[in-house]
């Protein structure tokens, strides 16, 4: 018997660390307790619809790609990369990190004043973004 366990190899990420473990449990108590998803969720929802009047105002044909707590921006036709660098670096210098390629991720902290501030910074970031 004791020559077999010794061919086992056992591993637990967690096993001899429930500092981190219970920190995992509380947030996760927290996370129900606050609906802390449903409004990840819902400020994701207003900011994909506010990116994409935005982008309409200022002609430019997007799609957001994602679940709305970590959506995505995409320009399409040619040099749509190109435009979401430069969407990317517009909208930095105004205060807001919107990743060209990557998903942008929501969070808890994200309230409704931030979420009117970023779609705001987009719309002037849009303008700032030459068209296809």
């Amino acid at each position: 018997m004791r020559s077999a366990c010794s061919e086992i190899h056992f591993t637990a990420t967690y096993m001899f660390s429930p500092v981190a473990y219970r920190a995992g449990q509380k947030t996760l108590e927290i996370y129900a307790r606050d609906e802390v998803l449903s409004h990840m969720t819902r400020m994701g929802q207003t900011l994909i619809d506010g990116v994409v009047e935005a982008a309409a105002v200022h002609g430019h044909d997007i799609s957001m790609l994602g679940p709305a707590t970590m959506p995505s921006l995409r320009f399409r036709g040619a040099g749509g990369q190109e435009r979401a660098r430069n969407f990317a670096y517009e909208s930095a210098a105004r205060g807001a990190i919107f990743h060209p390629l990557l998903n942008w991720f929501l969070s808890a902290a994200h309230g409704a004043d931030d979420i009117a501030e970023a779609i705001d910074i987009a719309a002037a970031a849009f303008s700032g973004t030459p068209r296809s």
